[in-house]
Parts: C-alpha cells; structure tokens; sequence
C-alpha cells in the first residue's frame, strides 16, 4: 500500500459525533502474528482492500502514516478508528461478513463505526478483541500477512485470529496509563510495591503472580516542558537520580527511586518517539536509560548514563485501560 514515512495526524472534521472525543497521538494495531493493520491509500475505501494486514513489524523501521490510526471513545467504553485521511472505519452491516467486512470511508461516528475493545488473556499478554456493533469480532484472516479479504467480521468468540496487540505512537497526552515494556519481547516494568522506594525499586511483571500486574501501571503526567512525570500505581513519581548520568545504583541505594510525591526537577522524563513503534525515555541531564553495560540485573534496574539514543534502550506504550 502507499505509504508515506513522515505525515501530520488526520485533520479532525467539524460535526463528529459529540460523545466522542479523539486520544492524542496515534495508535498502532498488530495482529496475533504481528503484522500491521493498514488503511489502503489512507483510508476512504469501500471494498475489500479497504483494511489490510501485509506489512510486518519490524524494529528500527520507521513506521508510516497509513498504518497510523487515531483512537476515539466516548464515555461508555465505545471506540472508533480514524485512518490517516479523516474517514472512519464502518464494520459493513454491524459485522456478521466474511467479505467486504470493513470500510474506511465513514464520515462520523455512528452505530457501525462504534466498536468495543476487550482482554483476550488466553492469547498472550496484552492481546485484545475488537468487537462490532452486532458483537462479533473482527478476525485476521490467517493471522495477518493478506491485502485482501484480510479481515472478517463474523467471529462469534475471540480465539488466535481475533487477538490483537494496540500500542501508542506520538503525543502521549497527560493521565493516561500504560504498560512501559522493553522491546522487543520483554515484559513490562513494573514499581515495586507500588512505588515508594529509594532501592530494589523497579522489577518485571511476574505472570505467576508475584509481581501484580497494578504495580506495572504508569500514569504519565504532561509537564510544562515537553517531559513527563511518570506515576506508580500508589502515587509516586519516578525519578533519575541526580537527573541522570549513573551507570548504577549504589548499596544502599538505585538510581532510579520511586517515592517521589511531586514531579520537580529529576523527575521529568521525556519519551522520545523513535518512529518504529517505540519510545526512549531521556532523563533531566540528557541522558537515556540503557542496560547496564557489564552486569543483568534481574530486579529491573537500568543504566540512567548513555549518552547516545543508538545504544539507548526502546520501549513499547500499551494503553493500560484495556486491562
């Protein structure tokens, strides 16, 4: 499909449903074998071709503007899709098609164009469902990798094929949540206990249980500057000791706490969009949080002292709200 590699988000039309309201930034949709959906030409078709699925993910490619969608919601847990070029995405007839199940050429939110997004748990961390009007569920056909036919509508239950992955690109706005998760592959961080801490601070998320998936929530609060203060599950902010530049911690204490109570001066994280789907998040002295160069440590924590974005380490941003 066409794809231009630099693009600004979609201009918003007047007249939109009111009860919708559009998330900043952009949102990025895999399938369960982690293609890209894609709006052929940028959306504004009624085939089809109208959504596609064969373009891989790949990291450290930057990711075009067709594969981009905006998120809409409204108050009741109802989502929209917009491509890049305005339209929205139409489940055809409420869904129940296994042809011409969705166009892109809608011009606002109405009963076809709302759609509810929910866990599916079994099919891997942070997969969701899409489910349509008439509550089927949107499926991959073959898991992806097809530029026609690729999605049906007509799933009565979420199995592999109706699994996706969502994740942000661009503006990550202010008091959303995510899940910070090192890519590719690695399971999200988590703050201890729920933040508080000045050492053993940060972990991974344990599926067994033992580190709670709460503990892995980030609020991300916009400051004035362009970074953000990244809070902890039980109110804490983040925060880069000495405001970055410390290959590790020190006996007694990491070099990133989470105990504190206001984001000032060290607390100020910016996420750095690479345009691959990921984030690198610099720190107050210009630095950017790495691996340790010479030790693993287990527990999770990071160098906070590479000074070259190349060496720096890349992170996935789930939207938190779906699970």
């Amino acid at each position: 499909m066409p794809d231009p590699k630099s693009a600004p988000k979609s201009p918003i039309k007047p007249n939109i449903n009111p009860a919708f309201h559009d998330d900043p930034g952009y949102y990025y949709i895999w399938t369960y074998e982690s293609y890209y959906l894609g709006a052929a030409d940028g959306g504004g078709h009624a085939d089809d071709t109208a959504i596609q699925t064969d373009i891989p993910f790949k990291l450290a490619e930057e990711v075009g503007a067709f594969l981009r969608f905006t998120l809409w919601r409204d108050s009741s847990g109802h989502f929209a899709f917009q491509p890049y070029k305005v339209n929205f995405i139409t489940a055809v007839n409420g869904g129940g098609r296994t042809s011409d199940a969705l166009y892109t050429n809608a011009t606002d939110i109405t009963a076809f164009e709302q759609f509810q997004i929910a866990p599916v748990a079994t099919k891997g961390l942070f997969t969701v469902s899409i489910q349509t009007a008439n509550k089927n569920f949107l499926t991959a056909v073959g898991a992806g990798g097809k530029m026609t036919d690729a999605i049906h509508s007509d799933a009565t239950t979420a199995s592999t094929w109706e699994a996706f992955t969502i994740k942000k690109a661009g503006d990550l706005g202010s008091g959303l949540q995510y899940f910070i998760i090192p890519a590719p592959g690695g399971l999200p961080i988590t703050a201890i206990g729920g933040g508080g801490l000045t050492q053993n601070t940060l972990g991974v998320y344990s599926v067994s249980g033992s580190a709670p998936l709460d503990w892995a929530r980030f609020t991300l609060i916009y400051l004035p500057n362009g970074a953000h203060g990244v809070k902890t599950s039980a109110g804490f902010f983040l925060t880069a000791v000495n405001g970055g530049g410390l290959a590790f911690g020190s006996p007694t204490s990491d070099n990133i706490h989470t105990n504190a109570t206001v984001a000032s001066t060290w607390e100020q994280l910016k996420f750095i969009d690479r345009g691959d789907s990921t984030y690198s998040i610099q720190t107050f002295d210009g630095h950017y949080i790495g691996p340790h160069s010479t030790v693993t440590d287990a527990q999770g924590e990071y160098s906070t002292d590479i000074s070259d974005i190349n060496l720096a380490l890349k992170f996935w941003l789930v939207p938190a709200g779906f699970f």
